[in-house]
């Protein structure tokens, strides 16, 4: 029987070889539905610095993940991070290449799964009179335990659910942790602002980012910015053969731009990691944690069949044309690209490098080595805590997925209960 995946499988969005296929269509999802009953300038950070039992550094996903836990408990916290909303970061990046959906599934959200809180999937439902009859299916595949897509839409709605629902505007402090110190058995924070917070606690929540591109080349634009996007530039060159760069060629398309997508490696697939179901499972923790070096936690990036269909007919068009093989180098402050040894000019009037995100490991002078990792209650050294992607050793390599920094957050918060008490 052959393997090789037909129209029908595309459009149905059936499993191939055991991994998820979605349909393309589903990359037309909408943006701009207010789904939430609270809106983003009501939701600004409203806190100024005092003492409190637990700091969370970051605003990000996970710090609103672990204050929701927190509220639940009674434990009184701080979150800091210079944006004015919390989320703003991870929306922002989303907004910036014009991803209208997310390859999550519905139980994948922030905000404390232990507790009664609304779940995205349940948000999704009280919403239904407003989605489209392709994201109604959606919910309907998630309603019976399968894999689905979710429109940002509702992941940003409920995410201001949650900010609203545990008053977390009114525990974020609009500023930046400048250092931390150790001080008579807790902590002192310095903010920017030349304020101080002292904590019980802390935790590093300061997540991914962004990979830089060392060049003068003003053509060369960050892609997690708003520069791609709002430019008038025709011909646009994106470097990446991720889900970031895929999905920033097809806004462009779709905003009429000339696109060129480069890739190194020989053939492009439009690639992202997408994990295995049991590496979410206690079981698969464990598993990766006893022992991370086993070839079979090497996965292979999964292909993103979605944009197969909608590239390749901007291609026979003549809107998009891929170079493989293909690397940005900087040759005296001028970007060109490397294919097999030769460097060739790009006459391009924008270029934009979309080579994903790394770990942000600054621990604001804690004096922690973060080369070794937490331990498995996510610690880095007494009452100091991080969620995110330096916790892959303990976790696994679902630890920069939301899911992972669930887990995260639930040991941290056990280990914050404990060491409070005592």
């Amino acid at each position: 029987m052959s393997t090789s995946p037909s129209k029908r499988d595309f459009r149905c969005g059936s499993a191939l070889s055991d991994r998820f296929v979605p349909p393309s269509y589903l990359l037309d999802s909408p943006r701009g539905r207010r789904l939430s009953v609270a809106s983003w300038p009501e939701l600004e950070g409203k806190a100024t610095p005092r003492d409190t039992d637990v700091l969370i550094v970051g605003g990000g996903l996970a710090g609103v993940s672990l204050g929701s836990h927190l509220f639940h408990l009674g434990i009184d916290f701080l979150l800091v991070d210079p944006a004015r909303h919390l989320g703003r970061r991870f929306l922002q990046r989303t907004g910036a290449i014009g991803q209208t959906t997310l390859r999550s599934p519905y139980a994948h959200y922030v905000g404390c799964q232990s507790s009664s809180d609304l779940d995205m999937l349940d948000f999704a439902k009280l919403h239904w009179h407003v989605l489209e009859d392709y994201e109604r299916d959606q919910v309907r595949l998630a309603t019976a335990g399968l894999r689905a897509i979710v429109p940002m839409d509702v992941f940003e709605g409920h995410l201001r659910h949650t900010v609203a629902a545990h008053g977390l505007d009114g525990r974020h402090v609009v500023d930046r942790v400048e250092s931390v110190d150790e001080s008579g058995g807790g902590f002192a924070a310095a903010l920017s602002s030349g304020r101080n917070v002292r904590a019980r606690a802390v935790v590093l929540a300061t997540g991914e980012g962004t990979s830089a591109v060392q060049t003068g080349d003003p053509r060369v634009v960050r892609w997690d910015g708003d520069a791609a996007l709002s430019s008038e530039a025709e011909r646009v060159l994106v470097v990446g053969g991720g889900q970031s760069a895929a999905t920033l060629a097809l806004a462009l398309l779709r905003r009429g731009k000339r696109v060129t997508l480069a890739y190194p490696a020989d053939e492009l697939h439009f690639q992202c990691l997408d994990f295995t179901a049991d590496l979410f499972e206690p079981s698969g923790r464990l598993a990766y944690a006893d022992h991370p070096e086993d070839p079979r936690f090497d996965f292979a990036p999964s292909v993103i069949h979605e944009f197969r269909h909608k590239l390749e007919a901007y291609e026979a068009r003549g809107r998009l044309d891929i170079l493989n093989r293909a690397r940005l180098v900087d040759a005296g402050g001028v970007a060109c690209l490397d294919r097999d040894g030769r460097r060739e000019g790009i006459d391009h009037d924008m270029i934009v490098p979309c080579f994903g995100l790394v770990p942000e490991a600054d621990v604001v002078g804690l004096g922690v080595t973060v080369g070794a990792g937490p331990r498995r209650n996510c610690e880095l050294g007494r009452r100091v805590y991080t969620v995110g992607p330096l916790c892959k050793r303990v976790v696994g390599p679902i630890a920069r997925a939301i899911e992972g920094q669930r887990v995260a957050v639930d040991r941290v918060v056990a280990s914050i209960v404990g060491d409070l008490d005592a």
